[in-house]
């Protein structure tokens, strides 16, 4: 019911020109939109988890929109430095990819270069050291086509889930980029920055400090050059963190909190909003241009206290 609400707004918003004329106002212009991603289907993923896969296609439209909206999309870096000296140009925009997952390099990096966009992979390194598969998402998918073969049980169910998976395997779903290939993506200019070496957010902060400066120095060897910017593993930030990580040189830190970031906001508090396939278009345009921060909104994961 809230949902369909505001999408109603959004139309209308829409539809009276307010939604052109607040994407075109000082008070967007001082604002900085941070996109953060995660999967991009290789196949049917965004059937499967909408919330946390993008078709390539959708992804394409979201790009089109950001160009038909007179975005400007600056690198992170660039981005965050220009929001804090008060010099953003319009509607300025960052794209964020969370993980590490090998279908950026295989579906979005060719998109993004096409258009000439800048983007940020975080990546959490022991899943490229280790197991680039990551294992519960495989299984949690593997039922989902399990559920979806039809006519076929017992045994025969079996084998052919049996036959996907290999394929799955094969086509890299479900897993991240190793060493190598983060070190030939980070090459061609993607940013490769921090997102914990474990994907964990202990309690103690010393323990917290330990896996990030573990990442850092994994990046750093896979990379040749130092990261500055980290994103929180499932958007869970503590207030314990806040100062060892400024004490520790890392200049930014994302979240998975909905909203623009402005120059009152807390460099390592930054807010994104998280797209994907669940997204409708118009609520996409609607974050873009900010008529989506005027209306109530959700914090999209609990932070820990």
């Amino acid at each position: 019911m809230v949902a369909g609400l505001k999408w109603c707004a959004f139309e209308l918003s829409g539809r009276s020109g307010l939604t052109r004329r607040l994407a075109a106002s000082r008070w967007r212009q001082r604002r900085l939109l941070i996109l953060c991603y995660h999967g991009v289907s290789l196949a049917d993923e965004h059937e499967w988890n909408p919330e946390l896969y993008i078709s390539p296609r959708t992804l394409e439209k979201r790009l089109d929109a950001l160009a038909r909206m007179g975005c400007t999309v600056l690198p992170l870096d660039e981005a965050v430095r220009r929001l804090y000296d008060g010099t953003l140009p319009d509607r300025a925009v960052a794209l964020t990819f969370d993980d590490g997952f090998y279908d950026f390099k295989a579906r979005a990096l060719p998109l993004l270069q096409a258009r000439g966009l800048p983007a940020t992979v975080y990546v959490t390194t022991q899943r490229a050291h280790r197991n680039p598969t990551v294992a519960h998402l495989l299984t949690s998918y593997m039922l989902w086509k399990l559920g979806r073969v039809k006519g076929a049980v017992g045994h025969e169910a079996m084998e052919r889930l049996s036959v996907e998976s290999d394929g799955m395997l094969h086509a890299r779903l479900l897993s991240v980029m190793t060493p190598e290939e983060l070190a030939g993506i980070s090459a061609a200019g993607v940013a490769i920055e921090m997102h914990t070496h474990r994907h964990v957010a202990p309690i103690d902060p010393d323990e917290f400090m330990d896996d990030v400066r573990t990442n850092r120095e994994a990046i750093a060897g896979m990379t040749g050059r130092q990261p500055r910017h980290l994103c929180y593993p499932s958007g869970i930030y503590r207030p314990g963190y806040l100062s060892r990580l400024a004490a520790d040189a890392v200049e930014t830190a994302t979240t998975c909190d909905p909203g623009l970031a402005s120059a009152a906001s807390h460099p390592l508090m930054l807010p994104r909003f998280v797209d994907s396939e669940a997204c409708h278009q118009l609520t996409f345009e609607a974050w873009v241009s900010g008529v989506a921060t005027w209306l109530p909104r959700r914090t999209r994961t609990a932070n820990a206290a």
